[in-house]
C-alpha cells in the first residue's frame, strides 16, 4: 500500500510538472501572441498616422496653391483698377480743361455778342 501511495504520488508529481510545463508553454506561445498582436495593432496605427498625415499634407499644400492663385488673381485685380483708376483721372482732368476752355469761349462769345449788339445799337 505504501509502495501505491509512493507511485501515485510520483505519477502526481510527474502529471504535475508535465501540466506545469504545458502552462509555461502556453503561456509563452500567448505573451508571443500578444507581442506579435501589438506590433500589427502598432503598425496599423502608424499607418493611419502616416495616411492621415500624408492626406493633411496634401490639403496643405492645396490650400497653399489656392492662396497663391489668389494673391495673384487679387494683384491682377488691383492692377486692373489702379489702372482703370487712372484712366478715369486722366479722363475726368482733360474733360475739366475742355470744359474750362469751353466756358472761356463761351464767355468770350458772349463778350463779342453783347459788344456786337452794343456797337450795332451804338451805330
Amino acid at each position: 500500500m505504501l509502495k501505491n501511495l509512493q507511485k501515485e504520488i510520483s505519477e502526481w508529481n510527474k502529471q504535475k510538472e508535465k501540466e506545469i510545463k504545458q502552462l509555461e508553454d502556453w503561456k509563452k506561445e500567448e505573451l508571443e501572441q500578444i507581442k506579435k498582436d501589438k506590433k500589427e495593432a502598432e503598425k496599423a496605427h502608424r499607418s493611419i498616422q502616416n495616411s492621415t498625415s500624408k492626406k493633411d499634407r496634401e490639403e496643405i499644400d492645396n490650400l497653399k496653391k489656392q492662396i497663391v492663385k489668389m494673391k495673384e488673381d487679387l494683384s491682377s485685380k488691383e492692377k486692373r483698377s489702379n489702372n482703370m483708376i487712372d484712366k478715369l483721372k486722366k479722363q475726368v482732368e482733360d474733360l475739366t480743361n475742355k470744359n474750362k476752355v469751353l466756358m472761356n469761349d463761351l464767355k468770350n462769345y458772349e463778350q463779342m455778342r453783347l459788344k456786337g449788339t452794343l456797337n450795332a445799337s451804338a451805330v
